[in-house]
């Protein structure tokens, strides 16, 4: 009876606490798993027809571009239209067209079509004539703020990826 007397408490335990404990999950309903998203987001909102940004994020110095002749390809000589704001010196400011490798296949200037010494949007032209490079291939139209101080913090420029 003294044994007894032990047991009947450790049968009590031991029943109250089968029904405490998690009951394992059949392999007919798994837990689910959250599903990633796999599809892309873009990082930045789009940015209006006709508005480039800067490598410093300027939206407001370079805009309405226009290469002729027109399509999918550039061809030399290539002529470049649009308007730039408080990119100029002396009315001008460099371009260049750089193959996919980045080496430059011609190096201009974009001359402004009006007055340039104000803070409004001055119309620009310039044109390139180079040797293109492979059929296909891809490279970069850079449009770069004339910086006659030679501050790095003053540098600036809007790349335009091309196709040749």
């Amino acid at each position: 009876m003294k044994h007894l007397r032990s047991v009947i408490p450790m049968l009590a335990i031991a029943l109250l606490g089968a029904g405490c404990a998690p009951a394992p999950s059949s392999p007919a309903s798994p837990t689910p798993t959250p599903k990633s998203d796999t599809s892309a987001k873009p990082s930045e909102p789009a940015l209006p027809a006709g508005t480039y940004k800067s490598v410093k994020g300027k939206t407001d110095a370079i805009r309405n571009i226009q290469l002729v002749p027109t399509g999918e390809t550039v061809t030399s000589p290539l002529i470049i239209s649009g308007e730039a704001r408080l990119w100029y010196f002396e009315g001008t400011f460099p371009v260049r067209l750089v193959d996919q490798k980045g080496m430059a296949l011609v190096e201009s200037y974009a001359s402004a079509d009006g007055g340039w010494m104000t803070e409004e949007w001055v119309p620009f032209t310039a044109e390139l004539v180079f040797v293109p490079p492979a059929p296909g291939t891809m490279g970069k139209l850079i449009l770069m703020k004339d910086n006659p101080s030679g501050l790095p913090e003053n540098d600036d420029r809007v790349e335009i990826p091309v196709k040749f």
